[in-house]
């Protein structure tokens, strides 16, 4: 097979394939030591209470849009397609 083959064979399996399996083989494959698992925690952390302090509309929604956790068109929180809550219109 060539390189690009062998690639495009990954992803598809990757893309394709069991999430729970998936997901355990990178986090095994991830290799990261608990110092920096911490560390790596505690600045994402560090950065939802600076969003939540800043007070400026919209950029708590924009970062959990980008991870799909923010629905527009409900405005409201959504993990997985279930709405956590529904502002008042």
């Amino acid at each position: 097979m060539s390189k690009l083959s062998d690639i495009r064979e990954i992803l598809r399996a990757t893309t394709l394939g069991d999430e729970d399996v998936i997901v355990k083989q990178m986090l095994d494959d991830l290799d990261i030591d608990e110092t920096s698992r911490q560390s790596t925690v505690d600045m994402a952390a560090s950065w939802v209470r600076e969003m939540r302090a800043s007070g400026e509309p919209g950029l708590m929604e924009s970062f959990l849009a980008e991870y799909g956790l923010f629905d527009t068109r409900r405005c409201g929180f959504n993990v997985y397609g279930r709405g956590l809550f529904t502002r008042a219109r």
